[in-house]
This record gives structure tokens, C-alpha cells and sequence, in this order.
């Protein structure tokens, strides 16, 4: 069972981010950032995405209790989307920025807001030519452990003080 911290309340440094839980709302959203082209190239699987096949996924990811599902906004602009996923003993990280978003650093800032809450141990497996999802990983604190066919697996630890505050529902 997902151990549950809520997105946290946004520090100075990101203060015009916001973390908050997708909902069934977000489906369009989420569907056009995952076919676009760039998105594609970045994901596992490269092939696009029909409308029925997204909303069965994300039926299933908003009921899965080891998930959590967000969607970060900028000043009020959704601006990007994160995943974790639990898997004992720690959680399977995966991001996406909009792609009118890229290129601002929204999303080393959505992931080190994401990372604050969690001190279980921490994964993330990224395409070798996604440089961006690279950067991100490293500036978040994530460290390179290995690659192995065409994917760059990074980690962090389980660290021993509290995740940061929840934020107000």
C-alpha cells in the first residue's frame, strides 16, 4: 500500500509551482501531452495512444492505491504531470512537461518538490537519448547506477529524516 504523502506546500525557490492530484478532468490534458511527438520519442513506448486506451489507464492509475498521479501548474497553468508508483520498498518516479512548458526548469523543480515528501528509496528509468529527463534526474539528486538496453536506471536512497509537510487538502 502507497504510504501516502500529499503534494507539498511550494518553498520560496518554486513558488509558482503547485503540486496537485490528477483527477478524471485531467484525461485530455494528459492524453495530448503523452502523444505529442517529443513526448513519444522520450516514452517507453513510442506509439501513440488511443482516447479509449488512455482512459482505461487512467481509470486504473486514479484507483491504484500504490500510484499517484499529479499534475503541476504554473501560476495556475497545468505545466506538467508526475507519476510515483510503489513498489516495496520504494517508489518508480516518471515525469512529463508540457511540451509548451520545456526549457524553463519546471521540471527539476516539479521533481525535487515530489522528492522532498517521499524518504523511502527512490527510482527512475530513463531512455538513453532523453538528455533532458537526464538533467532533470541528476539536478534532482538522483544518482546513475546503470544502464542496460537503452535505459538509464537511477536511484536515491532511503534517507532517515521526515518527508517535508503534507500540503492543505
Amino acid at each position: 500500500m502507497y504510504p501516502s504523502p500529499a503534494p507539498p506546500e511550494v518553498d520560496s525557490t518554486t513558488s509558482r509551482l503547485r503540486l496537485r492530484l490528477a483527477n478524471s478532468k485531467d484525461a485530455e490534458l494528459l492524453l495530448d501531452w503523452r502523444n505529442a511527438p517529443s513526448t513519444r520519442e522520450a516514452s517507453h513506448t513510442s506509439a501513440p495512444i488511443a482516447s479509449d486506451e488512455h482512459m482505461r489507464w487512467l481509470e486504473q492509475s486514479l484507483a491504484n492505491p500504490d500510484r499517484r498521479l499529479y499534475i503541476v501548474e504554473l501560476d495556475g497553468i497545468p505545466a506538467g504531470t508526475m507519476r510515483s508508483d510503489f513498489e516495496d520498498p520504494g517508489y518508480l518516479l516518471s515525469w512529463t512537461v508540457s511540451p509548451s512548458m520545456r526549457g524553463k526548469g519546471i521540471g527539476t523543480a516539479m521533481v525535487r518538490m515530489l522528492i522532498a515528501t517521499i524518504s523511502e528509496s527512490l527510482r527512475a528509468e530513463i531512455k538513453t537519448d532523453n538528455r533532458a529527463s537526464v538533467r532533470i534526474a541528476e539536478a534532482a539528486g538522483l544518482r546513475f547506477i546503470r544502464e542496460a538496453d537503452g535505459i538509464l536506471h537511477y536511484c536515491r536512497d532511503a534517507i532517515d529524516h521526515p518527508p517535508s509537510p503534507p500540503a492543505s487538502p
